[in-house]
């Protein structure tokens, strides 16, 4: 009976509470019931859980295959690339050396050459760097009277010999030696008179005499405008011609070749 009465007071004082604080009478149902979120059972959970994943979409074989070889040699393709431009880089830096310190590139202007060489002939020069003249030599060098015009001639007497022409005959005597000379276009026989150095010549130290192929149409060191070439002044041999002159018949590529 005790605990009864204890149980209506709490009950009595629980009621009590609801109507006091959350101002609700028990005796009234809810005007509307509470609507909780329904979850998922254990069994459904588990389901969702075992159930397997969507994935993105797979790309075709053979498609992954095609971009792989064109990635493939794009890839190729720029790395030969840099090999071609490494390469060329290099090509360049040892022809500017060689340009430079070894050979060198003239054009021939003037026909006081021919027949060896023409007028407006490109020819491959050996660097005077490391190069000591020797009779036969096809040279190029500068003479203080033409200013920045390169001349180009034949060494015919280097330091030590001595040269005499007779003009009559038109022949060159280097040390009492007449010279065989088949390269000539004409014999010699032009002495440029009051312009011109007396014969014979003894060649200077460190100096070559010239004449040109062309005889009787050069300026040569039969003239004192010229006379005796100092080494210093020479900027090479001629070795070749790299590109021919054009004549009445267009470019003649049959004198493409070494000089002699």
């Amino acid at each position: 009976m005790e605990q009864s009465r204890n149980r209506q007071e709490l009950e009595q004082q629980f009621q009590a509470l609801l109507e006091e604080q959350w101002h609700i009478d028990p005796q009234e149902p809810f005007s509307e019931p509470i609507r909780l979120e329904q979850s998922l059972s254990d069994s459904e959970m588990d389901g969702r859980l075992d159930a397997p994943q969507a994935s993105a979409p797979q790309e075709p074989v053979e498609q992954a295959n095609r971009r792989r070889r064109r990635r493939k040699r794009s890839l190729s393709w720029q790395k030969e690339l840099r090999l071609m431009l490494r390469q060329g880089i290099i090509i360049l830096a040892a022809l500017s050396i060689l340009l430079t310190f070894f050979f060198r590139i003239a054009r021939v202007e003037g026909e006081s050459m021919l027949p060896t060489l023409a007028d407006r002939e490109w020819l491959l020069l050996q660097s005077s760097a490391f190069y000591t003249p020797r009779r036969g030599d096809i040279i190029i060098f500068m003479a203080a009277d033409y200013g920045e015009i390169p001349l180009i001639k034949r060494v015919i007497a280097t330091e030590g010999d001595t040269v005499d022409i007779d003009f009559d005959r038109g022949t060159v005597y280097v040390n009492g030696q007449a010279l065989s000379e088949p390269y000539l276009f004409s014999q010699t026989r032009r002495d440029f008179g009051e312009k011109g150095v007396e014969f014979p010549q003894q060649i200077q130290p460190g100096h070559v005499f010239v004449l040109g192929d062309n005889r009787n149409n050069s300026d040569d060191s039969r003239c004192q405008s010229i006379g005796q070439v100092d080494c210093r002044n020479i900027l090479g041999k001629a070795l070749a011609v790299v590109w021919p002159g054009s004549g009445a018949s267009g470019v003649q590529w049959g004198r493409l070749g070494f000089v002699e």
